[in-house]
């Protein structure tokens, strides 16, 4: 188990971590999310013992990072997949890290050929795309067959078929018992991956959830539904309070800003109006509504508004496109 209690770690004026607190169990994925400088990556790495606290602590089973007997067996991190250097292979950068951490050398070829890097193991890392460079510090992190992982955005640079790896054998690796950290801003992935989530904002723990119980209640319902006469179904739904909203298709999208709405509900309006139901549907809000219902309030950067985000270019710049 991962355990943070009362984590803090000041630079400056700036509180990167706030008194922050989470578990990730044993056996399940925890999705580690947040804004951009929420503290994420600071956390992660006072948790590798790459930074110091000024208060409270962050435990691997019970034990902080530089307590622990032979570390990469304990837990195996990816937190940068561009620290190689680039004029060693695969292979030789995997030998250097199992003697770094007592490793038997037998280990190198096993995690080359899980990862998928077996047949450009004695190629330069120099010559890597940032997906194979992933894969190269996923192997790295597994050379100590740790109990645990922490990974730092390991889907960057992953194409489909990477990503899809990746994510099954996450799920897998946590399936046998292990604790699996991931700290992503792919939100879509981490709906499918994490099993819980823990969300912070400025360095404060927002709240720890179960990942679909924290989409229902962080993110709006409603019920898509289409009918023979919609006009007859909108003054059903007006009449009892519920919002209307005419979506594509010819269908009504119906919500109760008071909560509670479901498909039997508008079922059973729908057939005391003598209409033909043709489709009805509960449609959730996604985790990235949820997440930004979440931590609206404790965003540093925001986007400008659609329309805004892009200036058009100079009249000579465009000229010179066009020509």
């Amino acid at each position: 188990m991962i355990e943070v209690e009362g984590l803090s770690r000041r630079y400056g004026e700036t509180m990167a971590v706030d008194s922050l607190s989470f578990t990730a169990e044993d056996g399940l994925v925890t999705g580690f999310v947040g804004p951009n400088g929420a503290g994420k990556s600071t956390t992660l790495r006072i948790l590798l013992g790459l930074e110091r606290p000024d208060g409270g602590s962050a435990c691997i089973d019970g034990h902080p990072y530089g307590a622990l007997d032979r570390p990469m067996s304990r837990v195996g991190a990816l937190l940068d997949a561009g620290w190689v250097h680039p004029g060693r292979s695969a292979r030789a950068h995997l030998r250097w890290l199992s003697q770094v951490g007592r490793i038997d050398a037998d280990r190198v070829d096993t995690v080359l050929t899980r990862v998928g890097l077996d047949g450009v193991a004695d190629r330069r890392v120099g010559g890597y795309s940032l997906g194979m460079r992933q894969r190269l510090g996923l192997a790295g992190a597994l050379l100590g067959e740790p109990a645990h992982l922490v990974l730092d955005e390991p889907l960057n640079g992953l194409d489909p078929d990477g990503v899809h790896w990746m994510r099954r054998f996450i799920r897998h690796y946590a399936e046998c018992g292990n604790a699996v950290l991931v700290s992503s801003h792919l939100l879509s992935e981490m709906s499918l991956t994490a099993d819980r989530l823990v969300v912070i904002g400025r360095g404060s723990l927002i709240g720890q959830y179960d990942t679909d119980e924290f989409v229902r209640s962080m993110s709006a319902t409603s019920i898509r539904v289409r009918v023979d006469r919609p006009e007859v179904l909108r003054d059903a739904a007006c009449t009892r309070g519920w919002a209307v909203e005419a979506t594509g298709a010819g269908a009504l999208a119906l919500s109760d800003p008071a909560g509670g709405l479901d498909t039997p509900s508008v079922g059973r309006v729908c057939f005391a109006a003598g209409l033909r139901v043709d489709e009805l549907t509960e449609v959730r809000g996604s985790l990235e509504d949820a997440f930004l219902a979440a931590t609206g309030d404790v965003l540093d950067y925001r986007s400008p508004e659609t329309g805004h985000a892009v200036d058009a270019p100079p009249a000579a710049v465009r000229t010179e496109a066009a020509g």
